[in-house]
């Protein structure tokens, strides 16, 4: 009875009504080895379609986890190793993890890039010349300095009766062939390290040209990072501005975050991470909006967070747009995260940065009703602000000025932030608050020269006045310079829409005139 009910399961009828034999599912280990063709085309010459196939089984087998996985996610993440044309497990290059999708209730596998595969993966760029890594003790002797002469210096406490201590740390040092990245690097070999690299390498180094790359500012736009430079040099300025996908439990609440580095100064920062303990109430608080150079709406925050990895809420980011060039850049980006407001809300944060030392953040905020907007501005440890009147003072080894288009509440509240892992230091942020109707602009002015800022008329090309919901206007008197910057809230539509100002007629929704010369960044 048993064989005959075993012999009836393994029959099915097909689709004309006749009685098949059902053909039992593949095992993962079958999947893997039916797909050595495919692995063979992806693989380099130098690795055999059958060690791979034959190590990614073994790899499975070792953990069996990875053989409940989905077959697709396996079969992908193994494709990927063998593009990379390296080797999962055994040798530490990379690894294959798996994890469970609570959403689709599947597991699933990832693929995780080791940091031999990182090694080997550089290597075959044939601009790694040597590279190396140790380990940092209490009584070693460690001196690091930054600039454009960096030099390192590491002498292991050996001798010391009282043993090397205990680990406060890890280095590692990659020397390149290529003169761009050696810009990064030290300018010659030190004596310390001749110890520690090959004949080659040492005879290599000198020769290699340091060269700074030729594009100061860059766009990463799908992940909505841009940075904002006049130069690499150790005395150059640097803006970073974020407007991507919040990614994952590591993920803060920094849409339209920046950070502002003046002449290798921190000014305004990112406060930390401090820890990744689940319940250190100080973990979420620097993961919050006002952690962050960024904006809120209604004292409600866009992105909200439940313990150490938890995302309650995360605002969808939107329309990143940048326009680079040698004597200026601008970026701009908006995210989501107040449609659920009973009257909605979309905030966008446009800066100009005119180089080599301004830069004018414009937050602009499209609805039709009343709002409080609050600016967040967290400040280095080492900076001390002073208000006066509608202007704060950052005071450092430099000094930089920060004016508003618009009288708004100003105050200054002591924090924490976190420099270092599970490590906090006393510093400031500094709080804007603006109420208003409708369409709203709000600009801000950052520069180490104190400037005069005045608003001005916006007008029509029929000389009729427009109204600030539509578009705003400042005027920047700095040494002998004279900017104008103008941002317009509306979609420019009909001839009625062109605007007048400095007695000159333009279409644009953003645009800037240096001494009378207009320039129009977006239309």
């Amino acid at each position: 009875m048993a064989e005959t009910k075993r012999a009836t399961n393994s029959l099915v009828k097909g689709s004309n009504g006749a009685v098949t034999e059902k053909k039992p599912n593949k095992t993962i280990y079958e999947i893997i080895k039916a797909g050595e063709k495919q692995f063979a085309a992806a693989l380099p010459k130098h690795l055999n379609s059958e060690r791979f196939t034959r190590i990614a089984i073994t790899t499975i087998r070792q953990n069996p986890k990875l053989a409940e996985c989905n077959a697709e996610s396996l079969l992908g993440s193994l494709m990927t190793i063998a593009q990379l044309g390296l080797e999962p497990g055994v040798l530490g290059q990379c690894y294959l993890i798996p994890f469970k999708n609570n959403k689709l209730g599947t597991i699933e596998c990832q693929f995780q890039l080791g940091y031999k595969g990182m090694i080997e993966l550089l290597r075959r760029t044939g601009q790694l010349s040597d590279i190396y890594a140790y380990t940092v003790y209490s009584n070693d002797e460690f001196d690091i300095e930054y600039g454009l002469d960096r030099t390192l210096k590491h002498k292991p406490a050996f001798t010391n009766p009282e043993g090397r201590g205990e680990i406060v740390g890890f280095y590692s040092v990659a020397i390149l062939k290529d003169g761009t990245l050696k810009s990064a690097g030290y300018s010659e070999i030190d004596f310390e390290s001749i110890w520690e690299l090959d004949e080659e390498s040492i005879k290599n180094y000198p020769s290699i040209p340091t060269n700074y790359p030729k594009y100061p500012s860059m766009a990463l736009e799908e992940s909505g990072n841009f940075f904002l430079r006049n130069s690499f040099h150790e005395d150059g300025n640097y803006l970073w501005f974020s407007c991507g996908a919040i990614g994952s439990g590591h993920g803060h609440a920094n849409l339209l975050h920046f950070d502002l580095n003046y002449q290798g100064e921190d000014f305004l920062i990112d406060s930390g991470r401090y820890t990744y303990v689940e319940e250190n109430p100080v973990r979420v608080e620097l993961k919050n909006c006002y952690a962050h150079n960024t904006t809120i709406v209604d004292n409600e925050m866009f992105s909200k967070f439940k313990g150490a990895w938890g995302i309650v809420e995360a605002a969808l980011p939107l329309n990143n747009y940048y326009k680079f060039n040698k004597n200026f850049d601008y970026v701009e980006g908006a995210h989501l995260g107040y449609l659920n407001l009973p009257n909605p809300v979309i905030p966008m944060r446009k800066i100009f940065y005119l180089k080599p030392e301004l830069w004018i953040i414009v937050d602009q905020f499209n609805t039709s009703g009343e709002h409080k907007y609050s600016q967040f501005f967290n400040l280095d440890d080492k900076i001390t602000p002073t208000i006066e009147n509608n202007s704060v003072t950052l005071q450092g080894k430099n000094t930089l000025f920060m004016k508003w288009s618009d009288k708004l509440d100003i105050d200054i509240k002591d924090i924490q932030i976190s420099k270092e892992y599970n490590k906090l230091q006393p510093s400031k942020r500094i709080t804007t608050n603006f109420l208003n109707s409708g369409a709203t602009t709000i600009m801000t002015v950052i520069s180490p020269k104190d400037f005069k800022i005045e608003k001005i008329e916006v007008r029509r090309g029929n000389n009729d006045l427009v109204n600030e919901n539509e578009a705003k206007a400042i005027k920047i008197s700095l040494d002998n310079d004279e900017i104008i910057f103008f941002n317009s809230t509306k979609e420019i539509n009909n001839q009625k829409k062109t605007y007048k100002l400095n007695d000159t007629l333009f279409y644009g929704k953003t645009a800037f005139f240096l001494n009378g010369k207009l320039r129009v960044l977006k239309y």
